[in-house]
């Protein structure tokens, strides 16, 4: 995910004309339904539940929070 959310950073910015809104849009609608599936799998419930250590869950809504602003 940090390569693919500091990829789109970089195409926003320059802009680069092959990054068009209606890729960022169906970019953003995947990153939806990705959040939907990291906050509703019983694998993703169980491990946000686990008390061993950081949940790997962190990372990747940390960069999606980025890719959405």
């Amino acid at each position: 995910m940090t390569k693919i959310s500091s990829s789109i950073v970089i195409l926003r910015k320059v802009p680069a004309s092959a990054w068009t809104k209606d890729l960022d849009d169906k970019m953003n609608q995947w990153l939806v339904q990705y959040i939907n599936w990291l906050e509703s799998n019983p694998l993703a419930i169980e491990e946000k539940a686990s008390t061993k250590s950081a949940s790997p869950l962190v990372s990747p809504l940390i960069y999606i929070d980025l890719i959405r602003r």
